[in-house]
């Protein structure tokens, strides 16, 4: 057995914020007032899309712009208050995450696939799509670049759905599994990780989260870093 590991310096424990992706009754509509309203109007979601948003795409791109900017998080352990600065850019960072509505619209599509390939659908399976998105998770890690990546949980409600940091992985070329290490705003200085089988056909992946809970596939999603950290 030959096990390749490799692991970027972004250490959950330290580059990631101490305080839990848990922010009761954000009514992140109600923050934004940059244009994204009337582009979010016309997201076919249902009303209550948009209640009780969590931060874990803007969790995890600001993480990434301190990393980058080398500029240490907060050591606050309690979410930042509704209105305060760092709320304000984190509320701003997962705007930007969401690329206006095309991660929506991504999530929609690829909730909708079914898991494994068969004949008789002719668009690819949720398996074989994750499976190509390793080379790209792959190479940036190799590169010593985190990865931004979006999970794919249940078939129907997008809002179910996760954002996360890809910091390592291993990969066991005779098994043909890899498995990648990531920061969970969920999970403050943990480091839990993504298992992912990959078959000759890749009609399959069995994507398992080490934390438990479900997941159907992820995403390789572009990080675009902000300059403002505050």
């Amino acid at each position: 057995m030959t096990v390749h590991e490799v692991a970027t310096a972004f250490d959950p424990a330290v580059h990631g914020f101490h305080f839990r992706n848990r922010f009761d009754g954000l009514d992140i509509l109600g923050e934004v007032n940059d244009g994204f309203v009337d582009v979010a109007g016309a997201v076919p979601v249902p009303d209550s899309f948009w209640d009780g948003w969590g931060l874990c795409g803007g969790m995890s791109w600001h993480a990434l712009d301190r990393y980058y900017a080398r500029n240490a998080v907060p050591v606050q352990t309690s979410q930042p208050a509704a209105g305060s600065v760092l709320f304000r850019v984190l509320v701003a960072r997962q705007v930007d995450s969401l690329r206006r509505w095309r991660m929506i619209q991504t999530c929609i599509d690829w909730q909708a696939r079914p898991d494994e390939q068969v004949w008789w659908v002719p668009r690819r399976s949720i398996g074989s799509k994750t499976a190509k998105q390793w080379p790209s998770i792959r190479a940036s890690i190799d590169r010593g670049l985190p990865a931004s990546l979006t999970l794919i949980r249940g078939t129907t409600d997008p809002s179910k759905n996760h954002q996360v940091v890809a910091i390592g992985y291993r990969f066991d070329d005779v098994a043909n599994r890899v498995e990648i290490d990531l920061y969970d705003p969920n999970r403050p200085e943990q480091r839990p990780h993504l298992g992912m089988l990959l078959g000759r056909r890749q009609h399959r992946i069995e994507a398992t989260q080490s934390s438990g809970e479900e997941l159907r596939g992820f995403l390789h999603w572009p990080y675009d870093r902000s300059r403002r950290v505050v």
